[in-house]
């Protein structure tokens, strides 16, 4: 019904007070909590009854839960305003918000108007001097694998990175994989999804 509800929830309660509890009067300058936990709203009030001191808390966004499921591979809606009512809570309550994709801390920031702050990842790399390993032959053609390298939830796009491998021609590459866990949601695995798919598109 769209209502934030905890019915149904007493391990994530739980797993929050056994949090609190397992640092009970203890103070911290900073705790930091991903977005994907959208329970983690509560955990301020856990941490209260622990006598746990905080100095802020900040929330770090990676990509909600109900992003994952709603963008599952069997296409079906699941009812999932209740997860989002925790989410929308969690991200208002917190005192700082950051991550490094300035249109997901965008879409955040216009649906809310609490700005998010992004960070950039970019960290510099010195390079070695000197070549490393012996020198190879510059006639040797050497033909890479491609790599799709994450979970295997399609809104982090498998899908599309097995369409883009095969749209290559197929000289460019030895063989291309999917590194990274299966995931099931609603009774549908990712594995067979992608393997129906690639084996439509001729890569196998």
């Amino acid at each position: 019904d769209g209502k934030a509800s905890l019915a149904g929830k007493e391990h994530d309660v739980s797993f929050l007070m056994d949090l609190a509890a397992s640092v009970a009067g203890m103070s911290f300058d900073v705790v930091d909590i991903p977005d994907y936990l959208p329970f983690a709203a509560l955990l301020p009030s856990a941490l209260k009854s622990f006598d746990v001191k905080v100095g802020r808390f900040v929330l770090s966004l990676h990509g909600t839960l109900s992003m994952g499921l709603s963008d599952n591979w069997d296409g079906n809606s699941l009812q999932l305003g209740s997860l989002e009512q925790f989410e929308n809570l969690l991200y208002r309550s917190v005192d700082v918000r950051y991550g490094i994709s300035s249109r997901y801390a965008a879409e955040w920031t216009q649906k809310t108007g609490f700005e998010a702050l992004v960070v950039d990842p970019g960290v510099p790399v010195e390079l070695p001097s000197e070549k490393l390993g012996p020198p190879r032959d510059a006639r040797v053609r050497i033909v890479p694998e491609l790599c799709f390298v994450g979970r295997q939830e399609k809104w982090k796009g498998p899908d599309l990175f097995v369409e883009f491998c095969s749209r290559l021609p197929r000289d460019l590459f030895a063989e291309f994989r999917i590194v990274g866990p299966e995931v099931e949601i609603a009774g549908s695995g990712s594995r067979e999804a992608i393997a129906r798919l690639a084996e439509t598109r001729g890569l196998v």
